[in-house]
């Protein structure tokens, strides 16, 4: 489709220019935590100490959730001094994909295609892309403005955003029901007996994005996702940790008014452009498709979203 090969540059106008924040290789590990935290990202650039024009890789708060995950046990109190002094003997160089969930995957914006942005971003690990005016990628990736820089992330929410505000553009593909074409299947699920710790060391062990968190009789009653660790790093980690997933689920609802109240769930008789204006109106990166039970189904990702949209469109 004609729309597909419209370039980056005139699909997404250059914003208001500000400073990308980056690390580099020596950072320590406590150090990039704070950053994260002080700056509300969940995810920065590391470049190499000696040559911070070159980016080695992405770190997000998932690497430090998985880092955290692997050292943990059972004495709360101890486990925080434990996890600061590991994080104080740690780098950056040793943090970034540290959860193999972070795939750095650069594109030139002078030539990128939306069908090339829509093809990167379904890819798996792949949920922000470094839109870059060089011509060398990924370990050769040139940061310094003298040279052509990386000008920005495009994000998965940024794209899902775009083909909201521009869903007649994408074909009859958006009216059909999506039946059992779309999404993940079986959804991974765990009780929300189980503690948070638990959840996050299956979300590492599965590489997959989110779990479902079902009650005893199997029905749908929430979500734990990679995203949710932004919750537990505000502060050291310790006795949060050993929370059960159902009181966790309420402090986050408590505490922060980006989060939906409830599970936002879907049919498979909903069309694509209902699952895309839910997606975006409820600012969430997956929606579960659930029987008449509220029984999950199947889990759709915002990756999907994308492939199935590439492959499908006429």
């Amino acid at each position: 489709m004609e729309y597909l090969n419209k370039r980056f540059l005139e699909l997404f106008p250059a914003k208001e220019e500000h400073e990308i924040i980056k690390l580099e290789t020596t950072t320590g590990g406590l150090v990039c935590l704070k950053t994260l935290r002080d700056n509300n990202i969940f995810c920065v650039p590391v470049v190499h100490a000696d040559k911070p024009d070159r980016i080695a890789g992405l770190l997000s708060m998932v690497d430090i959730m998985a880092f955290t995950v692997k050292l943990f046990h059972t004495d709360p109190q101890e486990f925080g001094f434990l996890l600061e002094n590991a994080l104080r003997g740690s780098t950056a160089l040793e943090l970034y994909n540290y959860s193999k969930m972070n795939t750095c995957h650069p594109l030139k914006s002078e030539t990128s295609t939306l069908k090339d942005i829509m093809h990167a971003l379904s890819q798996s690990g792949v949920h922000r892309v470094p839109m870059v005016g060089a011509a060398k990628f990924y370990q050769e990736l040139l940061l310094q403005k003298e040279k052509r820089p990386l000008e920005r992330f495009l994000t998965q929410s940024d794209l899902l955003g775009f083909i909201a505000d521009h869903i007649d553009h994408f074909g009859a593909i958006i009216n059909s029901p999506i039946g059992n074409t779309l999404g993940s299947r079986p959804v991974i699920t765990v009780l929300k007996t189980l503690t948070v710790v638990d959840a996050f060391k299956q979300l590492m062990a599965t590489k997959v994005n989110s779990l479902g968190v079902v009650d005893e009789s199997g029905v749908l009653v929430g979500n734990i996702s990679a995203r949710d660790v932004r919750y537990v790093l505000k502060h050291t980690p310790g006795a949060e940790l050993l929370v059960k997933l159902e009181e966790f689920s309420k402090h986050i609802h408590a505490n922060s008014s980006e989060v939906p109240k409830e599970v936002i769930c879907c049919k498979e008789t909903d069309t694509l452009k209902d699952i895309i204006a839910k997606l975006h109106s409820n600012h969430i990166h997956q929606i579960y498709v659930v029987d008449d039970e509220k029984k999950p189904l199947a889990v759709i990702s915002l990756g999907d979203i994308f492939a199935y949209l590439l492959k499908n469109m006429k």
